[in-house]
């Protein structure tokens, strides 16, 4: 009678440490799953920084090889230092 009891009381402790594993993993999972979708934002904000600082020069380089006072002052305005002897803009510090 001892032994059915310490058998059953065994299954029981297994049956729950299995419901407990298919917990944490469904949970790792959803975690995982949380974590790329925030890695392929940051990726793609990473592209858009890279576009941005491509259209940025691109600008500054018209600006200054068509003397385009307007988007000179755009560029100004919004923290992007030009000089003529060099195309390339210095972009403002973002720490």
């Amino acid at each position: 009678m001892n032994w059915v009891r310490v058998c059953s009381g065994a299954a029981g402790v297994s049956l729950v440490c299995i419901v407990a594993t298919v917990a944490l993993a469904i949970s790792n999972h959803s975690l995982r799953q949380q974590a790329s979708e925030r890695q392929q934002v940051i990726n793609q904000g990473l592209t858009l920084s890279q576009v941005n600082t491509r259209l940025v020069n691109a600008l500054a380089t018209f600006a200054v090889k068509n003397n385009d006072e307007q988007i000179k002052k755009l560029l100004t305005d919004h923290g992007i230092t030009l000089r003529s002897e060099s195309p390339t803009p210095q972009a403002p510090s973002t720490k």
